[in-house]
């Protein structure tokens, strides 16, 4: 069945002057596959880059979410690491 490709892309931030003190960055971005006639979000990734300086020390984290559905059993896409539509369905 067709479905929908929804992209989305954006940053998190702290009030300006915690920012800079912290040198703090977050931006993320991710991938849905939507079913309309159902409803159902069939599969989504996000990922996500996150760094936060202070005088002696320095954090980066970097993080993706996966995931795909699993009920109502029928729906699944081809290659569970990048599917495209249209959906495959067995029922």
């Amino acid at each position: 069945s067709d479905c929908a490709e929804l992209t989305i892309e954006g940053e998190v931030h702290m009030p300006k002057k915690l920012e800079e003190k912290n040198g703090f960055k977050h931006s993320l971005k991710g991938r849905f596959l939507f079913e309309p006639i159902s409803g159902l979000v069939v599969w989504s990734e996000f990922s996500s880059l996150e760094s936060l300086e202070g005088k002696e020390a320095r954090a980066v984290v970097e993080s993706v979410l996966r995931s795909s559905l699993i009920e109502p059993r029928g729906y699944y896409t081809k290659d569970r690491e990048g599917p495209s539509c249209p959906i495959e369905t067995k029922e």
